[in-house]
């Protein structure tokens, strides 16, 4: 009988400890639910990304402001070029300002040419080419020193007290709550 007690215990032992040990990886799988919902931090701009295009609706040809590329339909395929072939003449008098939410201006082509219809047997000058061309370069070249180009040296902070303005969030992940600091402002006081 004792013998059959022992066995019994040894059992309920293990069975325990089997209950126990699986029941572990289940515990830290539990979904938590956090009925507070932060959102973004107020410096996060959600705004969609627009593009400023030239769009010459005569020649079929756009050019973008930020990256200094022309678009144009060369044989059933649109060409990325930073100038144009010669054979491609652009005017100021047959010039569009348009802005898309895309990188890629020829993905609404035919909506483009269906609103901007081409002026009918327009002839472009030469000289005026050669300006266009130029203005849209000197633009480009204008745009990008103004764009991320910082005029002074970042200072060390070694040493330094400084003040700092955060965004908190918090995430819960494995049952545990973390504060994330997103840094907006970093101020030596």
């Amino acid at each position: 009988m004792v013998k059959q007690n022992g066995v019994v215990l040894r059992s309920i032992r293990r069975l325990m400890g089997l209950l126990i040990f699986s029941g572990i990886p289940v515990m830290f799988t539990a979904c938590v639910y956090d009925p507070v919902y932060y959102g973004p931090p107020p410096h996060v701009d959600f705004r969609p990304h627009y593009y400023d295009y030239y769009y010459y609706p005569s020649v079929r040809v756009y050019f973008q402001f930020t990256s200094g590329f022309y678009y144009y339909h060369d044989h059933q395929r649109w060409v990325q070029t930073r100038v144009l072939p010669p054979h491609i003449h652009i005017d100021t008098r047959d010039r569009v300002r348009i802005r898309i939410d895309s990188d890629r201006p020829y993905v609404k082509h035919k909506e483009h040419h269906r609103i901007y219809k081409p002026k009918p047997k327009f002839q472009a000058d030469k000289k005026r080419n050669l300006k266009e061309r130029e203005a849209n370069q000197q633009w480009y070249e204008t745009y990008e020193r103004k764009q991320g180009k910082r005029k002074k040296k970042y200072k060390s902070l070694q040493g330094q007290r400084v003040n700092l303005t955060y965004y908190v969030s918090s995430e819960n992940i494995a049952g545990m709550k973390l504060e994330i600091m997103s840094v907006v402002r970093v101020k030596i006081s």
